[in-house]
């Protein structure tokens, strides 16, 4: 999805100037997107640490295994 709208912001741009996308202005491009709110870098969901967490919590201090899941196979490696 980030990538779309990079794409599709750059799109436009190009034909409003009449350059080739290779051309435009990428500084502009970058404060383009950032007022739209587009996401410029990665950030880790906050759900993946509760996910952690849970796993964490689920099998155990090291890892080890205290349920079954899929039809008896552990559910945690």
């Amino acid at each position: 999805m980030i990538v779309g709208q990079a794409a599709g912001v750059a799109a436009k741009m190009a034909v409003a100037a009449g350059l080739p996308v290779q051309e435009i202005d990428t500084r502009a491009l970058a404060a383009a997107l950032r007022r739209q709110g587009a996401v410029m870098e990665y950030a880790p969901s906050p759900q993946q640490r509760l996910f952690r967490l849970f796993r964490r919590e689920w099998c155990g201090p090291g890892g080890k295994f205290y349920g079954i899941a899929n039809g008896g196979t552990p559910a945690c490696p």
